[in-house]
């Protein structure tokens, strides 16, 4: 993806801000979400395989499918 880019600077030259337009901005923004989403999920898969082996090196108690579903 090319993005138009604005540069604006101080009287020093110094760049202060970029400008995009905001159609290619509202690209980037759902990008972002997928990500966030697909990030979001694999910390829970992750969260729920860690479980997992606790269970199996403990012995512990397994959940049942009805008990899972009854905390969502």
């Amino acid at each position: 993806m090319t993005i138009e880019l604005d540069y604006l600077n101080d009287r020093k030259g110094k760049i202060r801000a970029v400008q995009i337009p905001t159609v290619d901005w509202q690209k980037i923004l759902r990008k972002v979400r997928k990500y966030k989403q697909t990030l979001r999920l694999k910390s829970d898969i992750e969260e729920a395989m860690n479980e997992v082996a606790i269970i199996k090196k403990t012995k512990g108690h397994k959940q049942s499918l009805i008990e899972f579903l009854n905390e969502i």
